[in-house]
């Protein structure tokens, strides 16, 4: 590798050709490593306790090339997950009137890890190819990397009210994609993209309220995380908060006026309960609901059972759904029903 052929990258081929919305590149030192420890720890103040590994790596969420000294070079690129004939179709779909569960729209698409790393590494075979060997390390979500604070510093979008990347094309939809590399390679800055609206859409349309204007993120109150973070049993409050939804939420996401979204998928929650483990987990395999695990889903499939049961028809049900289940948190989610 020469210091011409990196100099000579052409990131506008590069982003053409490369399936991803946009390409940013980071030079370590662009990192403004102070603003990232205010910003954690402000979050932090309100929800420390909520995500254990946020907790527990805030050196390097707060400096992410504090053990990474080889990084020369940080791209970070927004992409939106690859259409796909989802295998949740074929999740049992409920009967009109009766019980639901829904799963939010981004996972009816290609699992986002899997399309983005894909992305990934077909970049880093685009950049070998022209710089020359080197080390790499992609992150979709898969590390402890802060990829919003590293999209909005190289320009990549704007924070919105919902605490998600705006992006004046694909709303609030985007995912982050982070490579570290020891290249060094010419940075590539973003203009100053457009700011998000402030339009509160997002805010009205949580149905927790998670956020609102001027008031911090609370993520204990946000329905994606509950559904898709929070490990356990669910007590009554919680599935209170957690309602009718299966996996993701995407409420705020769809309510932005830049994004294009389609429909939740309605799935039948009392045959999510019934289906064998095996079977669920075979359907969920290559979709971003295998993060969650069968077990969670079958928890969120009783809450939301249980939200739109009456209490007589959860006194008589509770008692055959705790026998049929061999998970002590679906068991003690059914136990927390209100009878």
């Amino acid at each position: 590798m020469t210091e011409k052929t990196v100099n000579c990258l052409d990131w506008n081929e590069i982003q053409s050709n490369s399936g991803f919305h946009k390409i940013a590149c980071l030079k370590p030192e662009r990192i403004r490593t102070t603003r990232l420890e205010t910003e954690l720890d402000a979050w932090l103040n309100v929800n420390q306790g909520a995500i254990n590994y946020i907790d527990q790596r805030r050196d390097l969420l707060i400096d992410p090339c504090f053990q990474r000294p080889w990084v020369k070079s940080i791209i970070v690129a927004t992409f939106q997950p690859r259409k796909i004939q989802s295998p949740l179709m074929n999740l049992p779909t409920p009967k009109p009137g009766e019980p639901y569960a829904e799963i939010a729209p981004y996972a009816l698409n290609e699992d986002y890890h899997t399309t983005g790393l894909n992305l990934l590494e077909d970049l880093k075979t685009t950049l070998v190819n022209q710089c020359g060997d080197a080390q790499f390390e992609p992150n979709v979500d898969t590390g402890p990397v802060p990829e919003k604070a590293l999209a909005l510093c190289a320009g990549l979008g704007s924070n919105a009210l919902n605490s998600l990347l705006y992006d004046q094309e694909l709303g609030c939809s985007a995912h982050i994609a982070v490579m570290f590399t020891s290249l060094d390679l010419p940075q590539r800055i973003k203009q100053a993209p457009e700011n998000c609206p402030n339009c509160g859409r997002c805010a009205i349309a949580c149905p927790t309220k998670a956020f609102q204007p001027n008031s911090p993120f609370r993520v204990r109150r946000c329905r994606a995380y509950i559904a898709n973070e929070l490990r356990g049993p669910l007590d009554w409050n919680q599935q209170k908060l957690l309602g009718t939804t299966l996996f993701g939420c995407g409420k705020c996401t769809a309510a932005c006026p830049s994004t294009i979204s389609q429909a939740p998928l309605r799935v039948d929650p009392m045959q999510i309960l019934n289906i064998p483990t095996a079977e669920l987990a075979r359907i969920i395999k290559n979709t971003a609901l295998n993060h969650a695990g069968t077990t969670v889903i079958k928890r969120n499939a009783a809450a939301a059972l249980g939200q739109q049961l009456s209490a007589r028809q959860r006194r008589d049900i509770a008692p055959e759904l705790i026998a049929k289940s061999n998970s002590p948190a679906i068991k003690q989610t059914i136990q927390n029903w209100i009878c």
